[in-house]
């Protein structure tokens, strides 16, 4: 959602910059790239001044460089004036070539407006204003699907065709997806390699763990190409990102085979792979499904050998007695779920401890003094209103569980100059029942501190999970969570 808002913003804020202009060619292409200013009339009035409905965006190195009219309407799903231009003779498949020495944002090169509509498509009909949307935006896909000469199967930007386009998309869902396999789009398109040592793409090369039911309606339509990852296998790959949930779809379908050594060394076994990451899940899975800790690769060098660097007292267990424990198990069970798409589940095997002074001459905070509580810490400022509008939720979930349970630390990014700021909203908010810390960049140079972001730490002090963007911590489905690292 931060993504969106932004690009809206950076959107609107160029067309303000442009609109001075008095060509009225460019006073179209300008005002089509905002959203709110963006009627029939006033794109009625600019072409009746003489407005090209084919002209098109010159500013160098703009991310929209080369587009017309029509990719601006079509990208608000505006039907009314997308049928309007093309009465009025504007190319619906017009298709925004860059030139070659462009240096700005590619993402939309070689796009036509059809793309443009589709990449805002996720189908959401939570709310009766987003499933409006969601109607306009199909509405206009299908004008744009009918029209002489569409193409499902055109090549963007990178060799990338629509289906590829989409996956790439943080904005685009599963309808999206369901639309282009209905109109014909190849599931199984491959990129040209540029170079031997080339990554070569396909639909699914481009699904993670955001994106599970779109990998499985891909492959239940025919989907069975997965392209490359160089030096690694698609399966080694997964395993050292933590996209298990992938990683198993691929092998339940059996589109890996966890028995392939990686190409570039032919030695390391996935099971040695997920080891060395400290995937704890995937070497689990991997010895169910038959891999041997035992089995040697290059002389003594087996899954044992590769765990002793780890001093992970679970990993040694898992690979001596080749089973998890059930506190652990339960554990994997729940994240396995749709529902913690926006969670990163880490598993350290060691704990990085930090000391931050506090607001109002408070005590400084020591991760050591949290031992045998889970801890959650999120990063905030007084300027980020998604931190602050997060901070109920958090305070819900942790009266829910039991200030004994879990401790939250607040860590603010907030400048030296802006600290009388932190210190009167913490004496306001006396509601939330927190741990306030200053943020100190050496301290933390272990962590990821983006905001709004959190990471939660199990009774030991070793990180578990971690959350990128604000999230309503008094769902079920966080606080199921939470309780489960709890368990561990």
């Amino acid at each position: 959602m931060k993504k969106l808002i932004l690009f809206i913003l950076l959107w609107n804020l160029q067309g303000i910059i442009f609109a001075q202009n008095t060509n009225p060619t460019q006073q179209l292409l300008d005002l089509c790239r905002k959203d709110a200013s963006l009627t029939l009339d006033a794109v009625k009035a600019l072409v009746e001044k003489g407005a090209d409905v084919n002209g098109r965006q010159t500013k160098q190195d703009s991310w929209d460089n080369n587009m017309t009219p029509a990719h601006g309407v079509a990208l608000w799903a505006k039907l009314d004036i997308l049928q309007y231009l093309k009465n009025k003779g504007a190319d619906m498949n017009s298709i925004a070539k860059m030139p070659e020495n462009y240096k700005g944002d590619a993402k939309f090169k070689d796009c036509t407006p059809f793309a443009m509509a589709i990449y805002f498509h996720n189908g959401d009909r939570s709310t009766p204003e987003y499933a409006g949307n969601a109607d306009k935006r199909q509405s206009v896909m299908d004008f744009l699907a009918n029209q002489p000469n569409f193409n499902p199967n055109q090549r963007l930007a990178n060799d990338l065709n629509l289906l590829m386009f989409a996956l790439s998309s943080d904005f685009t869902g599963l309808p999206a997806i369901e639309y282009l396999i209905k109109k014909g789009v190849d599931v199984n398109a491959q990129t040209k390699k540029k170079s031997p040592n080339d990554t070569q793409k396909t639909p699914l090369w481009f699904c993670n763990k955001k994106k599970l039911k779109e990998a499985r309606l891909l492959i239940n339509n025919g989907a069975k190409k997965i392209g490359d990852r160089g030096i690694y296998t698609t399966l080694g790959y997964l395993m050292m990102q933590k996209q298990n949930a992938l990683a198993r779809i691929f092998i339940e379908y059996n589109l890996v085979d966890i028995n392939e050594k990686m190409p570039q060394t032919k030695e390391q076994t996935h099971l040695n792979i997920a080891v060395r990451y400290n995937n704890l899940e995937m070497v689990a899975y991997l010895i169910q499904r038959g891999q041997d800790p035992n089995e040697k690769i290059k002389g003594d060098k087996n899954a044992f050998y590769y765990a002793k660097d780890l001093k992970n007292s679970k990993m040694d267990a898992l690979l001596t007695t080749k089973k998890l424990s059930e506190a652990d198990n339960n554990f994997f069970e729940l994240i396995r779920s749709e529902d913690y798409k926006k969670v990163d589940i880490h598993l350290a095997s060691e704990t990085h401890n930090f000391d931050l002074s506090a607001p109002l001459k408070g005590k400084n905070i020591n991760l050591e003094q949290y031992k045998g509580k889970v801890v959650l810490v999120t990063f905030w400022a007084t300027w980020c209103v998604f931190c602050i509008k997060e901070f109920p939720s958090i305070q819900k979930m942790q009266t829910e569980i039991g200030k004994e349970n879990i401790k939250v630390i607040a860590i603010t990014q907030d400048s030296k100059e802006d600290l009388p700021k932190v210190d009167k909203f913490v004496e306001k908010h006396t509601e939330w029942q927190f741990d306030y810390a200053l943020y100190n960049k050496e301290s933390l140079k272990n962590y990821s501190t983006s905001i709004p972001g959190a990471f939660i730490l199990d009774k030991s002090g070793k990180i578990v999970a971690e959350v990128q963007g604000a999230i309503d911590w008094a769902e079920p489905r966080y606080i199921k969570l939470v309780q489960a690292i709890g368990n561990l």
